[in-house]
């Protein structure tokens, strides 16, 4: 018979074996398909000390007690939602289902090209995206805003009916609420509530309402309602759906087509939506678009990523941060070496900044690997898309890595610092083909310079036409020249925020119009955006519509549609809708209209 001291140090050894399966061996298994060309002894996410990531993993390996939240910000990869899908659906079947998480009313904001569920509206909205040079509405956390004054509008998603749980009952709703809000019916199948977005609940003061479902449903109908007078208008930031439980995984996928760092940090409600959200973990998988169409400014990228982890730093959840660098791109026929450096820079970066870095420039191949992807079935011919089999295989290798770096963090064998792999050959990641040098040299897109420019009113015009010919918005003249009505003055002399160094439209003779009455000031903040949105109002007011400038474009020499829409603006389906367009092929010096 054992003695006590044997028998007690052998249940603690059985006890220390539990605990530590249930560290390593709580991720599901899946075999990934093996690519040559994959640096799979890299799939792990750098850090140079374990303590920076261990409270986040720890966080998920505990979700199956306590929910965990993981925040996936991007571009437009995280948008478009099989990469990110695929991540979520292999965490949640690892620590559990914690909800389906954030999704938007896309439709109210043009925003195309997501596959993972559907949006439809009706009436008449308003948008701002922090992509924009001058969003005209307040942004959060998600970076897409969509007002309505339309007493009668409504909103229909249908999610993705496999990715919906019926105990996922809890609907958050992400929205401005003051007294001056509409109320807001939610109808699903099984429920219908009316909402005071105001009052409900009374004790919170913050943009999130919660309210309980009867059931889990994959079709949201929200309906505009107007109860009282003083109601003119109702501002949505998103929506999140999760279970009624305080367990599992809970994983919010936030994209934006066009995203960089610097379009992150232009949103004003970002701090307060932090304490909302609460996020334990962040993945910070965007910044290409920081210099897509601009020279790359290292400094200046530097300088917004470390703002960026400095506020994700700040806020109460004090999550994990995980930089997440771009795989090799094509532009034109040729890979863009500078993502090489981009990929150094963030590594650079974690390493000081004390965040974690997972190397997908790397593992995915490094520099030239995108015709490999190609020539697998694995990325679209454009060389900057990739298909649902690329996105499965990038979700299943994000999901592996994440399970490789768990597995280091907790094992007691493991007995370094910190996390690194360390370059064996530097000319792996930045490899530049001399034979050919002249032709590598994509030529950059000119960049717009905005400045203020002061404008003396002729006679004869109207706040209208002043807008027009400095390509901006009348609620932006308004805003800037602090009117409090849209009639201006022969003589009156007012500041402009446009693009200088160029010709401005010809002025042409209008007659004064009746002034433009606008329910709420919208707050201006930064350059305007090429494209300007038509000024929704009440229906006892007047309506102004500002059509879109039609532009030619002469295609030149390794120039796509993706490009030219990127230069625009636009994108690929507004493009080829705009020229009427059904397949993708274009030729040099072919003539596109834009806008």
């Amino acid at each position: 018979m054992l003695n006590f001291p044997i028998r007690y140090s052998i249940v603690a050894f059985l006890l220390f074996f539990a605990n530590g399966s249930l560290m390593g061996q709580n991720w599901t298994h899946i075999n990934v398909t093996q690519y040559p060309f994959i640096d799979t002894q890299a799939n792990i996410v750098q850090i140079t000390n374990k303590v920076i990531l261990k409270p986040a993993f720890s966080k998920i390996i505990n979700s199956v007690k306590k929910k965990a939240t993981i925040l996936h910000l991007g571009d437009y990869q995280v948008q478009q939602g099989s990469y990110s899908t695929k991540v979520k659906s292999l965490l949640q079947s690892s620590f559990g289902y914690g909800g389906y998480g954030y999704f938007f009313a896309n439709s109210t904001a043009r925003i195309t090209g997501v596959n993972n569920y559907q949006t439809y509206h009706n009436g008449k909205w308003i948008y701002a995206k922090n992509t924009e040079k001058f969003p005209e509405l307040p942004l959060g956390l998600t970076g897409v805003t969509a007002k309505t004054f339309d007493e009668n509008a409504q909103i229909k998603v249908v999610l993705n009916r496999q990715n919906i749980r019926s105990d996922y009952k809890k609907l958050h709703i992400f929205c401005k609420r003051t007294h001056k809000s509409f109320d807001l019916k939610v109808i699903t199948k099984s429920d219908s509530q009316r909402i005071d977005i105001y009052t409900f609940p009374k004790d919170s003061f913050t943009n999130e309402i919660v309210i309980d479902l009867k059931s889990g449903e994959s079709t949201y109908l929200f309906e505009i309602k107007k109860r009282e007078q003083s109601q003119i208008s109702f501002e949505l930031y998103g929506f999140s759906l999760e279970t009624e439980s305080d367990k599992g995984i809970l994983m919010h996928t936030i994209g934006n087509n066009g995203a960089g760092f610097s379009n992150v940090m232009r949103e004003s409600m970002l701090r307060n939506d932090l304490n909302i959200y609460k996020p334990d973990l962040v993945l910070l998988d965007l910044g290409v678009y920081d210099f897509f169409t601009t020279d790359y400014d290292e400094a200046y990228i530097k300088k917004n990523i470390i703002s960026l982890i400095t506020l994700l730093k700040s806020a109460a959840s004090k999550p994990g941060i995980i930089l997440v660098s771009s795989q090799d791109q094509l532009k034109g026929k040729y890979s863009w070496d500078i993502l090489a450096k981009y990929s150094l820079l963030l590594s650079h970066i974690a390493k000081t900044e004390k965040v974690g870095f997972y190397d997908w420039y790397r593992i995915s191949g490094g520099n030239k690997s995108m015709k490999n992807w190609i020539d697998t079935g694995l990325a679209s011919n454009n060389g900057r898309e990739l298909t649902e089999l690329g996105n499965q295989l990038k979700g299943s290798l994000l999901f592996q890595a994440l399970k490789n770096t768990s597995n280091r963090l907790f094992s007691k064998s493991d007995m370094e610092n910190g996390i690194w792999v360390a370059i064996k050959d530097s000319g792996y990641l930045y490899r530049i083909d001399t034979s050919s040098k002249n032709e590598i040299q994509i030529p950059v897109s000119e960049v717009p310079i905005y400045d203020w420019v002061i404008h003396k009113v002729h006679r004869g015009e109207t706040i209208s036409s002043i807008a027009d010919l400095y390509n901006v918005s009348t609620l932006q003249v308004k805003h800037w020249n602090k009117l409090k009505r849209y009639a201006v003055k022969n003589g009156q002399k007012l500041k402009i925020y446009t693009k200088i160094g160029t010709e401005l439209n010809k002025p042409t003779k209008t007659t004064q119009s009746k002034p433009i009455l606008v329910p709420e000031e919208v707050i201006i903040v930064d350059p305007p955006k090429k494209e300007t949105i038509s000024e929704v109002l009440p229906k006892k007011d007047m309506e102004e519509k500002i059509p879109f400038a039609i532009k030619k474009h002469k295609v030149k020499r390794s120039e796509t549609l993706f490009s030219i829409s990127k230069k625009y603006h636009m994108t690929v389906n507004e493009l080829k809708s705009l020229n009427k367009m059904k397949g993708s092929n274009i030729a040099v010096g072919q003539i596109l209209l834009v806008k």
